[in-house]
This record gives structure tokens, sequence and C-alpha cells, in this order.
């Protein structure tokens, strides 16, 4: 063999292994999910929480239909003057993953009749978000689109988060991941809770 390959061989053999096993075994989703999570836990990426009524726009098209993840249609309308918490994500999206527990969180402390979270899935299939949140012990509503998106909510980013007020004004709107479980953000969804 030639002295290069033993060379590289001897070098990067391991690390490149590592990598393919992870790789191909789909592992890396977790790795890079966790990785991820760690540059959440520091809180240098948060999403906008200032409300700027000149900056907002309004949801344009309630006449939007979910589907429960046992597939009963929600119509959209049904959150018509409610503060409404929209995330975009899918299960095989290592932001996604990595922001989802900062999200149960802040559910956990911050969900109620006039603050609803809706999770929505791009997944191919209901059964993959109903077991990554059983195995995560997650307890979200995971919902799937029934149609098609508006426009509004059209993107090609996962994560995207968006934060509507009760009058059906965007008022934030994020892509990528974020730490959604902090005061500023729990202090947003407060103070449109109290517009009510």
């Amino acid at each position: 063999m030639n002295k290069h390959v033993v060379k590289f061989l001897k070098e990067w053999g391991i690390p490149l292994g590592i990598f393919l096993v992870l790789y191909f075994t789909g592992w890396y989703r977790p790795v890079v999910a966790f990785g991820q999570r760690i540059i959440l836990s520091t809180g240098i990426i948060k999403p906008d929480t200032s409300i700027d009524d000149d900056d907002n726009y309004p949801v344009t098209d309630y006449q939007w239909t979910l589907q429960t993840l046992d597939g009963q249609p929600v119509p959209f309308e049904q959150f018509r003057g409610k503060v409404v918490f929209l995330n975009f994500f899918a299960t095989w999206c290592p932001p996604c993953i990595a922001e989802m527990p900062g999200i149960q969180a802040l559910y956990d402390s911050e969900a109620s009749e006039d603050v609803v979270f809706i999770i929505l899935s791009r997944d191919d299939s209901r059964e993959k978000p109903r077991k990554f949140m059983a195995d995560k012990g997650y307890t979200l509503p995971v919902f799937m689109a029934a149609g098609p998106t508006p426009s509004v909510f059209q993107g090609n980013v996962l994560p995207t988060t968006y934060i509507i007020s009760p009058r059906g004004e965007i008022i934030s709107r994020h892509s990528g991941m974020a730490d959604y479980n902090n005061e500023k953000v729990k202090d947003l969804l407060r103070q449109l809770s109290d517009r009510l």
C-alpha cells in the first residue's frame, strides 16, 4: 500500500468510520440535535418578541384545516381570537429536535384557554410524529396539514415559528431554531392574551 494512503487511514480512518456509521444509521440526527441544544442553552438564539403594530401583518386565511394525529379534522378558524404559537417542524430535522424541549417547557407553563400551541408536522406520515412525541415524552398538540398551507405560512425553512395575536396578526416569525422558553416570550404571550 502507498505510504500516503496508510498515513491517511491512520489519521482519518476512525473519524471517517464514525461519521459513516452515524450518517448511514441515522444516528447523526440526535447527535446534531444534542449539539444544537447546547447552543440553545447559551441563550444566544432567541426570537424577536417586540410588538410593533406597524410591522405586523394579518393572517389572511383562517380557512385552513389541520388534522390531528388520529386523522380528525380541526378547522384553523377555531383558533381565531386566541394567541397562537404555531411551530412547523419535522422529526428528521435536527434543529427542530433541538428546540422541542424548550417548546415543551413553554407549553407546560403558558398553554391555556387563551394561549394555544399548534405543532405542525411536515413529516410524510402521522405515525412518525406520534412515535417521536411518545418516545420523548412530549405532550404538545401535534397536527398535520389537511390541505395546502396558506401562503402567509409557506416557507422553505424548518423549524419556523409564528406567534399570532388574538386579532389575527403575526406578531413574531422566526425561521430556524430558537430558545422559546424564556421570560421575553412568556411575557409576549401573556401580554397578547391580556388584550382579549
